[in-house]
């Protein structure tokens, strides 16, 4: 039972990031914009690094 409420759970979320998604590609599109490039930093951690 535990097991089927965590899938549940997992699924909505993953409906509501990609609803997010579309949502502000469509109606936002420089929101859209910021959350890409939050989600490239997030992937490439060393872009946050400034060059010594």
């Amino acid at each position: 039972m535990i097991l089927l409420a965590t899938v549940i759970a997992e699924l909505v979320g993953i409906l509501l990031a990609w609803l997010i998604h579309k949502i502000t590609a469509r109606y936002f599109p420089s929101l859209h914009a910021i959350l890409r490039s939050i989600d490239e930093v997030s992937r490439h951690p060393e872009l946050l690094k400034s060059p010594r």
